[in-house]
């Protein structure tokens, strides 16, 4: 789900992953070290142009060929240095496109790091939010657990404790495959994150209202044997 023209404004910055956000950064990278051997060309040129107008004439050994060759040595000189100075424009123009070329792609690159931590900022509170309605099913085991003296009740409510605790393993391995999911583009990620999370969180559910009905079930046997036991005493 990438958009593979990165040389051109239209990046799509919410799509890219991390190999293709890589490879914008060596871009800059490599286009910064043409910039930089242009500027350095640009300088040489300069100097070049310095050193022939400051360049004396050579005199000839003849008298009469003097002006002639003085004549034509100083048009070369000045047609070398015009195609100096074309070149010189040529290299700034191409050095001017360069650098607001850079300066897009570095503009591409903060905007992808910046929905970057968006979304996993947004991914994180949705880990937390989950992780503490798990922490709220284990406050509610704990609290039915501790007024529970009755060892089939007792059986029951470790039994819902063993399931749930399956059920944190799978989701302890969910989020380990998130976390090696580095080809995953950003929205990608984020959708798998809440959806295999939802997963988990809806099996827990299930599981825990079998087991609590399972735990009624067993209150309500140990309610009928107490009152069995009343009339039997009454009896007696």
């Amino acid at each position: 789900m990438s958009c593979p023209q990165y040389r051109h404004s239209h990046v799509c910055v919410t799509q890219l992953s991390r190999s293709e956000i890589t490879e914008l950064d060596e871009l800059v990278y490599v286009d910064s070290k043409e910039l930089a051997h242009l500027h350095t060309e640009i300088e040489r040129l300069e100097a070049r142009i310095r050193e022939l107008e400051g360049q004396p004439v050579s005199v000839p050994s003849s008298p009469l060929s003097y002006h002639s060759q003085d004549a034509q040595t100083i048009e070369r000189q000045y047609h070398y240095i015009e195609d100096l100075e074309r070149v010189m424009i040529d290299m700034r123009q191409s050095g001017r496109i360069m650098e607001r070329k850079i300066r897009g792609l570095e503009d591409q690159l903060d905007n992808i790091r910046i929905v970057d931590e968006e979304r996993l900022r947004a991914r994180d509170a949705r880990i937390s939010q989950l992780k503490e309605e798990l922490a709220n099913f284990y406050s509610d085991i704990g609290a039915l657990q501790a007024h529970i003296r009755d060892g089939e009740l007792a059986d029951a409510v470790e039994g819902l404790r063993s399931n749930i605790m399956v059920l944190v393993e799978e989701l302890d391995k969910h989020i380990y495959n998130l976390e090696a999911a580095v080809d995953l583009g950003i929205g990608d990620l984020e959708e798998y994150v809440i959806s295999e999370m939802e997963k988990v969180i809806n099996e827990m559910r299930r599981t825990c209202v079998r087991e609590v009905q399972s735990v009624k079930m067993a209150v309500n046997r140990v309610g009928d044997l107490v009152q069995a036991a009343g009339r039997t005493g009454d009896g007696k």
